[in-house]
């Protein structure tokens, strides 16, 4: 199952509904992304830094952290990561032939995930009115990652850079009711939703 076929994205129905239709004036703006890969990642010998690089991987981001380079590597645990690798870019051989030996296990988990990415000055304060984390920007700032709760859902959070933006990844059973969330308590922060690649229909 891939989010790169059409009319297979979890929230296809949720987002003929709120498409903004070009509008992103409000104090937050969701784009929901399509078309990308997740592989999880998880260690079968403790040198994460040697199996990093025997699947043709960067170096692996510290505890609650992330990184960006052709793909975003998040962290999950001591010994698990998970790998999204945008539209049009390729996961690493190794990873597309998901080894089950040393020194890895991959499992490619497309189609089970959604993500989106938030932006605009509302975004932390709406968060935070569904998450018991500490978002502030000393708490949880740039190439910082974290799973928590969102309306009690689990999420992961990740934050960018700019403190205004912080990508949100989701389990897709668990994707139309956090959109739902956000789109019922951002009326607040006149928030908007659009597609990945400008798309101004959902299929």
């Amino acid at each position: 199952m891939s989010e790169r076929h059409q009319g297979t994205h979890a929230l296809d129905a949720f987002m003929r509904q709120h498409l903004s239709g070009g509008q992103h004036d409000g104090d937050v703006h969701a784009l929901v992304h399509r078309g990308f890969t997740v592989h999880n990642l998880r260690l079968r010998n403790p040198d994460a830094t040697n199996a990093f690089a025997a699947c043709h991987l960067p170096e692996p981001p510290a505890n609650n952290e992330w990184s960006c380079d052709s793909g975003s590597i998040y962290w999950l645990g001591p010994d698990e990561w998970l790998l999204v690798c945008p539209e049009g870019v390729s996961p690493p051989e190794p990873v597309s032939a998901e080894p089950s030996s040393e020194p890895m296990t991959v499992n490619d988990l497309t189609g089970g995930w959604v993500m989106m990415t938030l932006s605009g000055p509302g975004t932390r304060p709406l968060l935070e009115r569904g998450c018991p984390m500490d978002l502030d920007p000393a708490a949880m700032g740039e190439g910082q990652c974290a799973q928590t709760l969102l309306a009690k859902s689990p999420v992961l959070l990740a934050a960018h850079a700019d403190p205004n933006k912080i990508t949100l990844l989701v389990r897709r059973s668990f994707a139309e009711y956090v959109a739902l969330w956000l789109a019922h308590t951002g009326e607040t922060f006149r928030i908007s939703f659009a597609f990945e690649h400008g798309e101004t229909d959902a299929p």
